[in-house]
């Protein structure tokens, strides 16, 4: 995710008056190339649907059945340099396109296990938070389009930003943006309320997929954006803020945009504090404040305080490292087969280092003449 000063130029600004009503909102997120195909819990069986834009409920024809099409006419070596994979996953992908419709499904939610979806934890919710999931989260796909956590999916593998011609258009995007368009305002339009809003927990790639501009003036469109204290953006950790800030959404039953704000990340991954500085009406920013390593875990103040008795304790290791190393120096100079801890010494030591390697070649060469002349 890049820094927000970058989504903040890409994004759409509609500042609007306070929402006076709930809204019909939305939050979108990313798929992940990373799949889990093991059989989904059984108590989903009852709450499954079906891809709008695969099983012909949203258009006719299915536009996601035009996609598909396109991907089973290409041989293995052309889905390999489409994909940008090895031969094992093109051979892999390859056969699931030829077989597509025959694979064993499971939903969204559940297919897709990259950080992203680890963070989003549905495992562990309940029916009344896998509704609120399946009214108000939707998962971009370059093969499917938009779909639902309970849509059935089949494993696949195809990014939105790949160059794939389909009826026409020069690329996924172009093919993609009109029918997102008109199935996300579709969707909005479905819930209760009178304010609409969409909240994107998607990556740049995907988001580019969504034609704001093709969708009424009154939707209010919010970015989530998720940064290091530095001000840049981590990937490794941004993929799972994005996972974890739609898990908050359905786990507090959000309501409004705002409710989004209180957003704090999970003290088992990371923790993270909204700032009202960097933040506008269109972009909702987080930094992070502690976890993945970077200092403790749990609320904002106890990660910074933890953070700075780290940076404490690192630097007293330091102290004790080179005071280690340069005793280390002392036993290489007695004791040349101790090899290796020369080249871990402290920087600052080259000087001594070289005189002791030095003495220690000159010892061993003059042991290595006496021994010579001895035997001879």
């Amino acid at each position: 995710f890049p820094p927000a000063e970058s989504v903040s130029s890409r994004s759409p600004t509609r500042v609007v008056a306070a929402l006076s009503s709930l809204p019909r909102m939305l939050l979108l997120l990313s798929p992940t190339k990373t799949l889990d195909e093991t059989p989904y819990p059984a108590n989903l069986k009852a709450k499954i649907t079906l891809p709008r834009m695969f099983s012909g409920e949203a258009h006719e024809p299915p536009p996601a059945k035009s996609v598909l099409k396109e991907l089973q006419k290409l041989s293995k070596p052309k889905l390999k340099s489409l994909l940008g994979v090895s031969d094992n996953l093109a051979d892999l992908n390859h056969k699931r396109y030829c077989k597509f419709e025959s694979q064993s499904s499971k939903p969204a939610m559940w297919m897709y296990s990259g950080p992203a979806f680890q963070a989003l934890s549905p495992a562990k919710y309940n029916n009344e938070q896998i509704d609120y999931a399946q009214k108000h989260l939707r998962i971009l796909s370059g093969l499917y389009g938009l779909v639902r956590p309970c849509d059935a999916i089949q494993p696949y593998r195809i990014d939105m930003g790949k160059k794939l011609s389909v009826e026409g258009a020069k690329d996924l995007y172009e093919y993609w943006r009109p029918f997102i368009a008109t199935e996300i305002n579709d969707q909005l339009q479905a819930l209760d309320g009178e304010k609409t809003a969409i909240v994107s927990c998607a990556s740049n790639e995907y988001f580019k997929a969504v034609d704001v501009k093709a969708m009424p003036s009154d939707i209010r469109v919010i970015t989530c954006a998720f940064q290091e204290p530095s001000g840049r953006t981590a990937s490794v950790y941004a993929k799972r803020a994005r996972g974890m800030m739609c898990r908050f959404a359905i786990e507090s039953n959000a309501q409004t945009p705002e409710d989004l704000l209180t957003f704090q990340g999970y003290p088992e991954m990371e923790t993270y504090e909204y700032s009202s500085s960097k933040s506008s009406e269109s972009l909702f920013v987080f930094v992070r404040t502690g976890g993945g390593g970077g200092g403790g875990r749990g609320s904002s103040s106890g990660s910074k305080r933890k953070s700075a008795k780290g940076t404490t304790d690192r630097k007293s290791t330091n102290k004790a490292s080179s005071a280690k190393r340069k005793t280390s120096m002392a036993k290489k100079a007695k004791a040349d087969d101790e090899g290796g801890e020369g080249k871990d010494a402290g920087h600052g030591q080259g000087s001594k280092r070289k005189g002791t390697r030095s003495s220690a070649r000159t010892t061993t060469r003059s042991s290595r003449k006496r021994a010579k002349q001895s035997s001879t």
